[in-house]
């Protein structure tokens, strides 16, 4: 009989598709990696119709055989092009089937590139004292950011002290989803030039999202926490009184927000409309409030 205990390492939380799909891969072709999808180890690596989990096959498993020792072995996506987004979800089913415990480490870690490097996202780690450990079929997702004008690249790295000790591990129905986002977003000054303003000066910062928000978005403008009202539906606008401390030019904020999935949309930093505010606390001036 199999006794299920806890893997050691799992980072990692189930976020539910939402927002356009930009890439998709299912694994179709049994015995062959998707076009332009690499590997360093195209033994173990394979795309594949058996072993637990397995429940839309084909799907691209790290096998136990050929028995390998000391290993580090990679399968990578080609290079996605994901257009503006700044961040997007990935998504994907994933699966352990395990064959029995040991001495030994066996793990597997995922990571992406969106243009400053790699960075490790989700790991799993069955060792030594882990006892017998499999992982249902799952659906894990992650968020990664993109630097502007940046490819995304997606990482599998299996790794252990002896391969033998599992079966398979399963990843299948991969997907690139975009985030919620601020479909308008704009800033004005109580003054007669909307784009002025000077100590005491009432500013409006106006958002509109694509979708429910869960809860109150988090704005700050030069640093400063703001007031936020909703207006009705998915629009928004925080306060803000341009304070003495405020230097000189645009004023910078911020927008945080969460969609009514609990995904987190990228943090917002720009106006859609090149709508700016500027300050000039230099000197005394005469209120320019409109009338």
């Amino acid at each position: 009989m199999k006794h299920w205990l806890p893997i050691l390492i799992i980072i990692s939380s189930f976020l539910p598709l939402k927002g356009d799909v930009l890439f998709t891969e299912s694994f179709d072709v049994d015995g062959a990696l998707p076009a332009e999808w690499t590997t360093d180890n195209d033994n173990n690596w394979q795309v594949q119709s058996g072993y637990d989990g397995n429940t839309t096959p084909p799907a691209l498993s790290f096998t136990w055989s050929p028995r390998i020792f000391d290993y580090s072995n990679d399968v990578q996506t080609p290079d996605i092009d994901v257009g503006d987004n700044a961040g997007v979800l990935i998504e994907f089913d994933f699966a352990l089937d395990f064959w029995g415990a040991s001495d030994h480490t066996n793990g597997m870690t995922i990571s992406y590139d969106g243009g400053n490097g790699w960075v490790p996202v989700l790991n799993y780690e069955i060792g030594p004292d882990a006892g017998f450990v499999s992982i249902d079929r799952r659906t894990e997702s992650f968020t990664a950011d993109i630097e502007s004008g940046s490819d995304l690249k997606l990482k599998w790295t299996a790794y252990g002290t002896d391969s033998y000790w599992i079966d398979s591990w399963i990843i299948d129905n991969v997907k690139i989803i975009t985030l919620p986002q601020l479909t308008s977003v704009t800033i004005e000054s109580a003054n007669e030039d909307p784009s002025t303003a000077v100590e005491g000066t009432n500013i409006w910062l106006n958002f509109m999202a694509d979708s429910d928000l869960s809860g109150d978005p988090y704005v700050q403008i030069n640093g400063n926490a703001c007031n936020i009202d909703n207006l009705g539906g998915t629009n928004w606008v925080a306060y803000y009184i341009v304070q003495a401390s405020d230097p000189d030019g645009p004023l910078q904020f911020t927008i945080d927000f969460t969609d009514a999935n609990e995904v987190d949309g990228s943090t917002v930093k720009q106006t859609t409309n090149g709508s700016s505010v500027v300050v000039d606390n230099s000197e005394p001036h005469h209120s320019q409030l409109a009338e």
